[in-house]
């Protein structure tokens, strides 16, 4: 009895191994294809945030570096007389003074003739153009606006805003109290940066006949 199970387990042979069907094999595929479109996806979407992030990291470095820029060159401007070449005198569209901190400090320490313009280019956008006046060189846009209108704005002694420098006074101060540059976004809403020249505004008066009283031969 043993014997005949015996023969009859080797003339049938190992059991076959079972493997996978086509069925079996395209539903692992399709899961597969899901997977990896769907981590792409992450990796894409992972991949905009950071680009994103990057580009407002730098717009926000350059907008400080600009203002930075422009308050402290304007903070440096000197009291001069008023219509000479070296006097401070601005628009609502140019800034013209003469500077100890200048954005490219010379080597000896001069004052510097500088000069802020707003230009408008094409469309909404607005420049903030920087020159410095010697030896001609030319100017440099420092910051860009896509605005409907960007003024500079002067604050006199008593508080008033104008938008000429300097006021049509008997005795003007040679410099304003408060320097604003007032950006009018197109969408709504200012943008406002505001600087004080470090100086005394007031030119000291000249001395009138003998300062000291001493008499001194004719």
């Amino acid at each position: 009895m043993k014997a005949a199970r015996r023969s009859t387990e080797n003339r049938r042979g190992p059991h076959p191994q079972r493997g996978f069907t086509l069925l079996e094999v395209i539903v692992a595929l399709v899961i597969t294809s899901l997977l990896v479109a769907v981590l792409v996806g992450a990796l894409y979407y992972v991949f905009r945030v950071q680009d994103a992030l990057r580009s407002e990291v730098v717009e926000r470095e350059l907008a400080l570096r600009a203002r930075t820029w422009f308050v402290e060159a304007l903070r440096g401007c000197l009291p001069a007389e008023a219509n000479t070449p070296s006097a401070f005198a601005g628009s609502t569209a140019t800034i013209r003074c003469e500077t100890t901190t200048p954005l490219k400090p010379r080597r000896l320490p001069a004052p510097e003739r500088i000069s802020f313009s707003l230009r408008r280019q094409a469309g909404a956008m607005h420049h903030l153009e920087y020159r410095e006046e010697r030896d001609g060189a030319a100017a440099r846009t420092v910051a860009a606006w896509n605005a409907d209108d960007v003024q500079f704005r002067y604050v006199d002694d008593a508080g008033e805003e104008r938008q000429d420098w300097p006021p049509s006074r008997a005795e003007p101060e040679t410099l304003p109290r408060l320097v604003k540059l007032v950006v009018k976004h197109a969408g709504g809403g200012e943008t406002v940066w505001l600087t004080a020249p470090g100086a005394d505004p007031w030119l000291p008066p000249k001395p009138r006949g003998n300062p000291f009283g001493v008499e001194l031969p004719r």
